[in-house]
């Protein structure tokens, strides 16, 4: 039977608190998925951002970014109260996601919470932080980042490496106050999103979560971690992450994020990475698997000087097997919509691993273009446009007039008005073999290419995307107008 989702990171969601969190935003949305007799929400990564605000480049891939608390928790709990609350309340109401401002506010007003723990509360603290490694070893690195002032774990005197030593214990020790506030965030955090996913799965909707496929060179997946990827010996990355000329960007992509050091990884029987997804799997129903063909074979953006950007081995069959020891690779997505060599290939058929389709990369006049609803297969995920494509109405507005007569007519579209192109382009995919439809929120809201949530190759003004205050009414609208 047909499934239906949608697309929708949790920043974009509506609150009075400036960004989505994972507080009434979430229930409400989870609410609106339920009366519309919609089974998938897929979100973005929830790891702690960069500077640019992307969920794919972070400094700790593991943990949860403290935004997305959601702060009547706190107050109901106690620890904070309504004026607390109130500037960042009056101050919100953007139509984009002022992350700067919602981030300060936040993180005060987290701190604050903090600071009316009581002494036994603070004595669970310490307790939890021992049972939760990837939380203590953040919690370790941004005590470092604020009682040091250091911007870069290259900064830290080497003794302080590996966080459980002597010199370590002594530093948490010294560093209480601040180490178990960290602790405190995330705790809070892991457990408030643990509520969302338990509502969500109790109203029969399951969450796609996202894990990037690489680490930011400052984050403490590869401080504390750094043999896994390919460093140099100052420690800085031999190589980055990105792509070649695509479809995306025809002058190809730089990440500037580590890649993986393959050949180590493959010494330790991948521990760090598996480990890496499990826990990532244990947060959502189904995970995406980020860019899976640099899992298999990946391409590096050199920084030695007379080596060229190329693509090279990783991990291929050999990991994927001692994966599947660890995870249900059923309950996996894997991004597989560029570069897929013929080992991608066979990794991906041999394990029956769910793929990704997009629709808006149908439209280049062959009629065996995998992504037109009839070439595409069952076991995939089908998508009207991801994160990085343009909005649909987005990109029929980018077309003229003969190109839509032949959009419209690949997708038996009775007229060229492109809300009806939507329309016939949503049923065209739900009359394809595949199993599972996701929608993003903007197309089913026909919204265009100002709403569009990345520019891949951009850095600067994205990820800000804010749903419209009438969004569940705007949605219905659009369901009814759809076969189902």
């Amino acid at each position: 039977m047909k499934k239906l989702g949608i697309l929708c990171h949790v920043t974009s969601l509506i609150s009075k608190f400036g960004v989505g969190d994972f507080g009434e935003s979430s229930f409400n949305f989870i609410n609106c998925l339920r009366d519309n007799n919609i089974q998938f929400w897929q979100i973005l990564p929830l790891n702690n951002v960069n500077s640019y605000n992307c969920p794919y480049g972070s400094l700790s891939t593991e943990t949860i970014d403290e935004m997305f608390v959601d702060l009547n928790d706190l107050i109901c709990k106690g620890l904070l109260t309504q004026k607390d609350v109130s500037k960042l309340i009056k101050n919100s109401n953007t139509p984009k996601v002022n992350y700067k401002f919602v981030r300060s506010e936040k993180l005060k007003l987290f701190t604050k919470a903090y600071k009316a723990l009581t002494k036994p509360e603070l004595a669970k603290l310490q307790a939890y932080a021992l049972k939760n490694p990837v939380i203590f070893n953040y919690a370790y690195y941004k005590t470092w980042l604020e009682v040091a002032r250091v911007y870069s774990w290259r900064d830290i005197n080497k003794v302080y490496w590996n966080p459980n030593n002597l010199a370590s214990k002594k530093f948490i020790e010294e560093n209480k106050y601040v180490f178990t506030k960290y602790i405190f965030f995330q705790k809070t955090l892991f457990e408030q999103w643990a509520q969302v996913k338990k509502y969500a799965n109790k109203n029969g909707i399951k969450i796609i979560g996202d894990l990037p496929i690489y680490s930011d060179k400052d984050s403490v997946d590869v401080f504390l971690n750094h043999k896994n990827f390919l460093l140099g010996t100052n420690y800085l990355p031999l190589a980055t992450g990105g792509t070649p000329p695509d479809g995306f960007n025809t002058a190809g992509q730089d990440w500037g994020t580590c890649v993986w050091n393959w050949n180590y990884l493959k010494k330790t029987n991948y521990e760090y990475l598996i480990n890496r997804i499990v826990n990532a799997h244990k947060k959502f129903d189904y995970l995406r698997l980020d860019h899976f063909p640099g899992l298999v074979e990946y391409y590096a953006n050199s920084k030695v000087k007379g080596v060229r950007s190329a693509y090279f081995k990783g991990g291929g069959l050999r990991f994927f097997t001692e994966l599947g020891k660890n995870v249900n690779t059923n309950n996996l997505i894997i991004e597989d919509l560029f570069a897929m060599t013929p080992d991608c290939l066979a990794v991906k058929n041999l394990f029956k691993l769910k793929g990704m389709n997009v629709l808006q990369f149908g439209f280049d006049t062959d009629t065996n273009n995998p992504h037109l609803p009839q070439n595409v297969s069952k076991n995939t995920v089908y998508y009207l446009g991801t994160h990085d494509n343009n909005t649909f109405l987005g990109f029929l507005n980018g077309l003229n007039r003969e190109q839509t007569k032949t959009v419209a007519n690949l997708l038996n579209s009775k007229t060229i008005i492109k809300k009806d192109i939507v329309i016939s382009a949503i049923n065209s995919m739900m009359a394809s073999k595949s199993d599972i439809i996701i929608l993003q929120a903007q197309d089913l809201l026909m919204q265009g290419e100002e709403h569009r949530m990345n520019i891949p190759g951009q850095a600067a003004n994205c990820w800000e995307y804010k749903l419209p205050i009438n969004y569940k009414f705007k949605i219905k609208q659009t369901l009814q107008k759809i076969r189902r």
